[in-house]
């Protein structure tokens, strides 16, 4: 079990590498209430938010990749947390990045946490649920369950309390584990 629930935090570390990306074309919704917003334009660098804004007052810096969305909708802040363990690099998914190495990796960043995870009784799904949804731009996590129980167990991650420190021990336990995947 603690194995097909660490990926999640493993992906978004991994997803931090420094680019930037200008994605536009989109319609934006963006969970206010207000109307959803087409034409829309966001700056990503090195994974995260830094700009949103209608397409026309995009400006990229030179030698951002362009992504153009058009026909598409985006919900920024929202995360999926379905992913499957070793199988993901960065934003890729293959069967070639399930390799033992990578394995062991994942399961010596899930001991660095254990501690933390101990100290509030929490399993680790219910730390990387916490850790995500307090990421800055996250707003939401769509967290699947195998049935009432574990949705109850997963649900029970918004009562943790994680300080500041916490949430960047396991943000750490993973950065580099993040960066030397192999295949």
């Amino acid at each position: 079990m603690k194995n097909k629930l660490m990926l999640p935090l493993l992906c978004l570390a991994a997803a931090l590498h420094a680019e930037v990306k200008a994605i536009k074309n989109f319609v934006l919704i963006d969970g206010t209430g207000r109307a959803a917003a087409p034409k829309s334009a966001m700056l990503v660098d090195n994974g995260r938010i830094s700009w949103i804004g209608p397409a026309s007052r995009l400006s990229a810096p030179s030698g951002a990749e362009t992504i153009d969305l058009h026909g598409k909708y985006v919900m920024p802040g929202m995360i999926g947390l379905h992913v499957h363990l070793g199988t993901t690099q960065g934003l890729t998914q293959d069967a070639k990045f399930f390799t033992p190495e990578n394995r062991q990796r994942v399961l010596d960043s899930l001991e660095k946490i254990r501690p933390i995870a101990e100290k509030h009784k929490a399993t680790f799904a219910q730390l990387i649920v916490n850790w995500t949804v307090h990421q800055p731009g996250i707003t939401a996590a769509l967290v699947g369950a195998r049935d009432a129980e574990q949705a109850k167990q997963n649900a029970g991650a918004m009562n943790l309390t994680l300080s500041n420190d916490e949430l960047k021990e396991i943000r750490a336990a993973f950065d580099e584990t993040s960066r030397v995947m192999t295949h």
